[in-house]
């Protein structure tokens, strides 16, 4: 397939006739749009690795240059690196705080983490554990719940509101 360009009226050039100085900003012209669209495509596989590997360790400008085969390499590269510094700052907290070495020190560090890294970037369970909702507290919500009828808007506000204010002076 032959390469054609045109010109800023539409007109095709002939490649070879066209001066150096338009082959030049025709050239800049390919190379900024290249440049933009690799950016994003950058950014669209920066946010689906940052979802799946770096949550809350890495953000889409910590990887501004890097090649759009590279993003996912790159995005383990520094939660790793940032989760190894946060270790690193918080053992070094409850090491001078409570005075902690050893094994204790490494316990202490994994619970202020959660665990370890499992809200850094870990798997994540994709259906929510619903088994102790049956231990909340509060009054389930009645069938059919009582409401005021819609024939006067305005009135059910009114007497809300009167009935609001009479229940503060009550308490008083």
């Amino acid at each position: 397939m032959p390469i054609t360009l045109t010109d800023d009226q539409g007109n095709e050039l002939d490649l070879d006739r066209a001066d150096g100085g338009t082959l030049r900003k025709k050239l800049e012209e390919a190379l900024a749009e290249n440049r933009r669209l690799s950016e994003a495509v950058v950014t669209a596989k920066a946010e689906k690795a940052i979802s799946e590997h770096g949550k809350g360790l890495v953000k889409t400008e910590d990887l501004k240059g890097v090649a759009p085969d590279e993003v996912e390499a790159k995005v383990k590269e520094i939660a790793e690196r940032r989760l190894q510094e946060r270790r690193d700052v918080i053992r070094d907290v409850l090491r001078a705080r409570d005075g902690l070495e050893g094994d204790e020190l490494e316990a202490a560090v994994d619970e202020f983490l959660g665990g370890g890294s499992g809200d850094q970037g870990g798997e994540v369970d994709a259906e929510p554990d619903l088994n102790d909702l049956s231990s909340l507290g509060g009054e389930r919500p009645a069938l059919r719940p009582k409401l005021p009828p819609m024939d006067d808007p305005f009135g059910n506000l009114e007497s809300y509101f009167a009935e609001q204010e009479s229940r503060g002076r009550r308490r008083r």
